[in-house]
């Protein structure tokens, strides 16, 4: 009886980029994503367009999208935010789920506009690719399927 082929799993560029839209990244995003060119692992590491999209990344990454989330990576990406001055981690987790509307959703995008390249290195700092590699892999194996 032949042997069946176990399938092997890996974040490739199309496969990351089909994640992306998978996951309804933003479409600013998915387009840096496009014209960059890089590994999902360079992408990460030149991403200072915009921060929030690294934010997302470890949210979505870690299908951690609840107000109470104990994940420790997201825990600690939390509390590094907060030091460095950004206070916008629930709203970020409402939105994510779609459940932030009208004064809320305008307070989330004002402070998401106060994070900067620096807070955009803590978080590089904080969860490195290799990290996210991990929780992609094991949340999201389906789009990460190679062969077998």
């Amino acid at each position: 009886m032949p042997s069946k082929k176990k399938p092997r799993y890996k974040v490739t560029r199309v496969s990351f980029l089909n994640f992306l839209a998978q996951m309804s990244a933003c479409q600013p995003a998915q387009e840096w994503a496009y014209r960059t060119s890089g590994t999902p692992r360079q992408l990460w590491n030149k991403c200072n367009i915009e921060p929030t999209w690294l934010v997302w990344l470890v949210v979505t990454a870690s299908r951690c999208l609840r107000r109470d989330c104990s994940h420790s990576l997201v825990n600690s990406l939390h509390a590094a935010l907060d030091r460095s001055g950004v206070r916008f981690w629930n709203d970020y987790a409402l939105w994510a789920q779609g459940h932030l509307a009208g004064e809320y959703q305008s307070s989330y995008e004002r402070a998401c506009k106060k994070i900067t390249k620096q807070q955009s290195d803590i978080v590089r700092e904080r969860v490195p690719w290799d990290r996210i590699e991990k929780m992609l892999l094991r949340h999201h194996k389906d789009v990460f399927r190679i062969g077998g």
